[in-house]
């Protein structure tokens, strides 16, 4: 066969060589044939051990090809183990599948590993060999193979004996481990609970294929597992070296031979000996599963079961049972375990139960309980209770009980405690049954949560009534009040309070005493609650009871009798009781009862006014026998003293009795008095229902007045007090004229005549007039004139075609300018018109006008005669436009007041300096004051000479010191839009009180009635006033007066005071200078002083305007203070206005320009900066509080200089000695006005820096030392 392989090849070789050849054409199919071809697949099979089970042959190579180009078929094959063949083991394997594989058959040698396969007759085609060459498979007999990769070679021969190629391929081999083999016997095992444990399986067997030993086992209990089951194994040299160990939890039983010495037989008698047992009460099957180990792999687990037969059985409810202890009553039991059920699987009666606290028993107040009252629900069962042990049992007579019976008796058991304060350990209660063979139950448990209520204490009163009268001396409300508390000795608190029929009056009181212990109480009259404290709960049962014994009732209201509820409780410390109540029944006090609405007085016209009834519905209602003695009505809201009165006339004794009354006008109080109290309740009705309300005031003031009403008794009980407003109404009063009497004689074609030189007005509600009217009403003839010469502010103007002359005065004009005015009317007619002419006057307030008043002028023929001589011009006081003779004024009194009505919001008086020099000739101190609705300015006598450049003005003038008139202005600039605008953005948080007022003095010259200059600077302060709203009833804490200044448009400080005039409150500004002023109402809080010490003072200068905070609404008050910003603040807190010019030398480094440059020259022009020295100031170092002191010095000196420094010592310093002797007396002068104080740790610390908050604090202090401030 080797010959002819190497036979072809040799004719390949010679055919390529042939074909190679230059021109040669020759083709290598002319040569020998070349026999069949294999061609294996690469890569290896893989062989794998069965485990304990017949192998799986494998597939050698599946993708084996066969191809042979010279036949069509294969006559035979043979596939062999050509390398590591294993005799006994190894087998090749084929089986023709009858379709693809032709006729071919196979025989194997097993002593050879050899395979032969062949076709009858050559006929299998190369397809149907490489189907069957492809199928032969490998196996291997042995439990664990040879492990020895396996050659498997394959060649075929064909029809002409050609023998192919050897193709190979590999087998792989893999032993498998066999697994253990463990088997029950099947069937079932009984077992009783609480009995002999038994064996589960005797007849156990156990196999390994490889392995004549095994390392573990384990048996288990899996379904029905319940806890109390328990497997057990006794080791023996019988079973080895085995030994065991077993988990309760799991159930599970573990054997082990260490090493796997034990043998298969040894296994399998050990495990036969494993036994079963259980405590548990669970009735059912229990899976019992065997499994073993040989240390690598572990058998399936083989079953048998264990029949658990049944006992009774107890199941408990979950949770928990709860006990609360009762409060002052006996406890309410609490059923145990209302949800318990019983089992009772076999067919033995139960005969008896325990039930036990097992869990915190606590004899003595622990107890179980059970009552048979129903026969049909609990049999025959009986209990008795062990209050030692906490046992209940239970027994029913002869077994008797049905299960069902036993399970309501057991639900029916209750726990309770019969301490007052229990213990609160939660007890355990366990329930067991023993049936009728002595077979006991499992112990089923549950809980009982015990709660000790605390015991709310408890108060009890005597009940019934004890009787007082108001205002009668107190009363015991219940001397036998009684107090007791189950769980505590002493008590906290009480309190007694007045319950239904409480009234405003209503007291209730407490004496404290050592009988009481530390009791003390309080009362608040507004809930009528008296309370009762005994600090650290000290006072005890006994205590409390004596204190609540001595509370007393009293009142001193005057409200109908009736009867007050007083309540007592008690506490201690934890709970009230509940309230305990005794009645006061007061006896009843006279009660009125006024009408609804309000009376209504209007004022008369130029008449008496008519007096209006209050309360005509008053009624008066006396509960009691004792007769009323007096009665009061008094005006005890808006009295106006001087005009309200008060007035009852006793004219009818049937109506009125014997009461009488009499008027207190300062008070307006009207008292009556029945003598011997003998009118009726009816009569005292009838008087209060008849007093009446009037006003003796021309223009009364119009605030709703508040009447009150009230009586009283015999015995000196008073009544409640009722009470009714009365509306005031003013009226306007009519001006009222008067011509004088007698006729005014006059000649046809005469020069005019004075109609009536006498005529008088008068306006009693207005000190002005608005127009007038003069009428010729009768004998009226063409030509007829009626003229007026225009005075002051009257025009006039005439109709000639209806003879009526019309006055009106611009502004108003004052009652003696109207008078003179109508007197200097004259009449004229030509000549010819005689006959007698009625000539009509009227006047016009600017509301009402008078009734006419008439004058006769009897014309007669042609006149004759001349004209008067004229009058000198007696200088007067211009108020506003009305002429005020200074020979009216007296200046024995200290001043005048100068009414003033505004025309358009401004109001001024023109006094020439002739009168105020006559004046102070009079009286030197004299003061005339400037009276508007919205200001008041107070101006001495000595004007002129106050006023600093007078003369130097007069001169360039020409004008003499006797020419000139001084015109005081007051001008409302309220609604002023720039002063607002500045308002608005300069006192942002400020806000007007009062009006915003421009005071100006103009110099006039009262020859040419021409301005010549202003005064608005004084070499002495001048005082503003500033009234306040009328209904203003105190002053804000922080406000402040302020100057506004029209070139910087800014507000500045003023000094101001307030003062209270007749219930108004005033502003007084005393200032140098003429200006707008205003007083705000100007709160200011920083966030960064809120707990400084200087809070109010640094509040107070803020409102003022003496200091501004630093931004972000913080004002930083231990922020050192530098010498120009306190210059700034002290200059601005002296008011003065006078700046320096920027060329005027004041320090080397104070610059023009500089914020401070102002503020520092004036500073230094009035004295405050001796400290600083002649050349430098050093604007921006910090002041020391020594430099603080000279400077405030200085101001006492400028303000005060008859202030005595010797008046306080400096020794309680203790650095005194370090003070500079320059500095001495200025510090000696702050400490004695309590300026400035130490430094806090007993040194006054002269060269420590001044902070801001001192800063505030001593411009404050030196403001109020000097008067200048509230």
């Amino acid at each position: 066969m080797d010959n002819l392989f190497r036979k072809s090849i040799f004719m390949l070789v010679l055919a390529l060589v042939f074909q190679m050849a230059p021109g040669t054409n020759f083709t290598p199919r002319s040569f020998a044939a070349q026999g069949p071809v294999l061609n294996a697949t690469l890569g290896s099979s893989s062989f794998v051990a069965g485990d304990n089970t017949t192998s799986s042959p494998v597939t050698i190579d599946p993708g084996l090809t066969v191809t042979d180009p010279d036949s069509a078929t294969l006559a035979s094959a043979t596939v062999a183990i050509s390398g590591n063949f294993q005799s006994g083991e190894d087998a090749l394997l084929f089986v023709n599948d009858g379709s693809t594989m032709g006729n071919i058959s196979a025989v194997y040698v097993v002593s050879t590993g050899e395979m032969t396969l062949t076709s009858a007759g050559a006929s299998a085609s190369l397809a149907q060999w490489q189907s069957a060459l492809r199928s032969i498979a490998y196996t291997n007999s042995a439990i664990t193979p040879n492990t020895a990769t396996r050659v498997i070679s394959f060649t075929v021969r064909d029809g002409a004996d050609t023998i192919s190629n050897a193709a190979t391929r590999t087998v792989t081999v893999t032993a498998t481990d066999q697994t253990p083999i463990v088997m029950t016997a099947g069937g079932t095992t009984s077992y009783k609970p609480n009995t002999t444990a038994v064996a589960i399986d005797s007849g156990v067997t156990v196999s390994d294929r490889d392995n004549s030993t095994l390392a573990s086992a384990f048996v288990s209990i899996g379904s029905g597992f319940q806890p109390g089951d328990t497997l057990d194994f006794n080791p023996s040299s019988t079973y080895g070296n085995i030994a065991a160990s077993y988990n309760t939890t799991t159930g599970v039983l573990t054997l082990v031979s260490p090493g796997a010495m034990a043998t298969l037989t040894q296994w399998a008698d050990a495990l036969r000996s494993v036994t079963f047992s259980t405590s548990s009460v669970t009735t059912g099957n229990r899976t019992i599963g065997f499994a073993v180990s040989d240390g690598v792999k572990t058998s399936s687990i083989a079953t048998r079961t264990v029949v658990v037969t049944g006992l009774p059985v107890l199941t408990g409810s979950n949770g928990s049972a709860s006990f609360v202890a009762g409060d002052n009553t006996p406890s309410t039991p609490v059923v145990i375990d209302p949800g318990l059920t019983v089992t009772v699987p076999s067919s033995t009666p139960l005969a008896t139960s325990s039930v036990a606290i097992i869990g915190n028993l606590h004899s003595g107040e622990d107890v179980l309980a059970f009552v048979n009252n129903d026969a049909a629900a609990y049999g025959d069962i009986s209990a008795s209770y062990n209050g030692s042990t906490g046992t209940l049992t239970l027994t029913s007579a002869g077994s008797s009980a049905t299960p069902e019976q036993w399970q309501s008796a057991l639900r029916s058991i209750v726990y309770t405690n019969t301490a007052i304060t229990p213990n609160t350990a939660t007890r355990t209660i366990g329930f067991t049954v023993k049936d009728g063979a002595g077979t006991y139950s499992n112990t089923s448990t549950r809980t009982v949560t015990v709660t000790a209520t605390d015991q709310t204490p408890i108060v009890m009163t005597t009940g019934g009534t004890i009787s007082y009268k108001p205002n009668g001396t107190a009363v015991a409300i219940d001397p036998g009040v009684t107090v007791a508390d189950l769980d505590n000795s002493t008590l906290a608190s009480a309190f007694v309070s007045i319950g239904s029929g409480f009234q405003p009056g209503d007291t209730l009181d407490f004496n404290p005493s050592s009988t009481y212990g530390n009791i003390a109480a309080s009362y608040n009259t507004t809930t009528g609650v008296l309370t009762l404290v005994s600090p650290g709960a000290t006072a005890t049962l006994t205590q409390w009871a004596d204190a609540l014994r001595s509370v007393t009732f009293s009142t001193g209201s005057v409200t109908t009798g009736g009867n007050r509820s007083i309540g007592f409780a008690v506490n201690d410390g934890a709970k009230t009781s509940s309230i305990a109540a005794r009645t006061v029944a007061v006896t009843g006090s006279p009660i009125l009862t006024g009408s609804s609405g309000s009376a209504s007085f209007v004022a008369g016209d130029n008449t008496p006014s008519t007096p209006v009834v209050i309360d005509p519905g008053l009624t008066v209602t006396v509960p009691s026998s004792t007769p009323l003695a007096t009665a009061r009505a008094a005006v005890t809201g808006n009295l106006h003293v001087g005009e309200d009165v008060l007035a009852f006339v006793n004219n009818d004794a049937a109506a009125y009795g014997n009461i009488s009354s009499s008027y207190l006008s300062a008070t307006g109080e009207l008292t009556l008095t029945s003598a011997g109290a003998s009118a009726t309740p009816a009569q005292w009705q009838n008087v209060l229902r008849s007093i009446v309300y009037t006003n003796t005031a021309i223009t009364p003031n119009t605030a709703t007045r508040t009447i009150s009403f009230s009586v009283k008794d015999d015995e000196g009980t008073v009544s409640n007090t009722t009470t009714r407003t009365v509306t005031v109404a003013a009226t306007d009063q009519t001006p009222v004229v008067s011509a004088s009497s007698g006729s005014t004689a006059y000649a046809a074609g005469a020069p005019a005549v004075a109609i009536d030189p006498g005529i008088t007005i008068s306006d009693r509600d207005s000190a002005t007039l608005a127009s007038a009217t003069v009428s010729i009403i009768g004998g009226f003839l063409p030509g007829d004139t009626l003229s007026f010469p225009d005075a002051g502010p009257i025009r006039g103007a005439y109709d000639n075609a209806n003879g009526v002359l019309s006055l009106a005065a611009s502004g108003g004009a004052s009652l003696a300018q109207w008078q003179s005015a109508l007197r200097s009317v004259t009449f004229s007619s030509p000549r010819g018109a005689t006959g007698d002419r009625t000539i009509s006057f009227a006047v016009s307030d600017g509301t009402k006008t008078s009734s006419r008043s008439t004058k006769n002028v009897a014309v007669t023929g042609s006149p004759s005669g001349g004209s008067p001589e004229p009058t000198p011009i007696k200088p007067v006081i211009n108020q506003n436009g009305s002429a005020l003779d200074p020979d009216t004024i007296d200046t024995s009194k200290p001043s005048v007041s100068l009414e003033v009505t505004p025309a358009g919001g401004t109001a001024f008086v023109d006094i020439p300096s002739s009168i105020l020099l006559d004046l102070g000739n009079r009286n030197a101190n004299f003061l005339l004051e400037i009276n508007a609705p919205y200001g008041a300015y107070r101006v001495p006598v000595n004007l002129a000479s106050l006023i600093p450049g007078l003369k130097d003005l007069l001169a360039k003038n020409n004008v003499k010191a006797e020419d000139i008139s001084f015109k005081i202005t007051l001008t409302d600039k309220s609604d002023d839009k720039e002063i607002k605008t500045a308002l608005r953005d300069e006192l942002s948080t400020g806000k007007a009180m009062g009006a915003i007022v421009d005071y100006s003095i103009t110099i006039m010259n009262t020859k040419t009635g021409q301005s010549i200059g202003e005064a608005d600077q004084f070499s002495k302060a001048l005082t503003r006033v500033i009234p306040m709203p009328k209904n203003m009833e105190s002053m804000p804490e922080r406000w402040g007066a302020f100057r506004y200044n029209e070139t910087s448009k800014k507000f500045e400080f003023v000094a101001a005071k307030k003062e209270q005039i007749e219930g108004v409150w005033y502003v007084m500004i005393p200032s140098y200078s003429n200006s707008v002023y205003l007083v705000a109402d100007n709160r200011i809080d920083y966030s960064d002083v809120q707990k400084h010490w200087g809070k109010p003072f640094i509040e107070l200068a803020a409102a003022k305007g003496l200091v501004q905070g630093v931004g972000g609404g913080k004002f930083a008050p231990n922020q050192a203070v530098t010498r120009a910003e306190f210059t700034a603040m002290l200059v601005r807190a002296l008011g003065s206005r006078r700046t320096a010019s920027d060329d005027m030398p004041i320090y080397t480094d104070v610059k023009s320009g500089s914020w401070y440059y102002g503020a520092v020259a004036e500073a230094k022009r009035i004295g405050l900066l001796d400290f600083a020295g002649d050349t430098s100031f050093r604007p921006d170092q910090p002041l020391t509080r020594d430099e603080m002191a000279s400077m405030l010095a200085a101001v006492i000196d400028r303000e005060n200089p008859s202030f005595d420094r010797e008046l306080v010592s400096l020794e309680g310093y203790k650095d005194v000695g370090s003070i500079d002797t320059a500095y001495l007396e200025d510090i000696r002068s702050v400490v004695a006005l309590r300026i400035m104080t130490g430094a806090g740790d007993g040194t006054f610390n002269p060269k420590g820096e001044s902070t801001r908050a001192q800063a505030a604090a001593v411009l404050i202090r030196t403001l109020q030392a000097l008067g200048m401030i509230d």
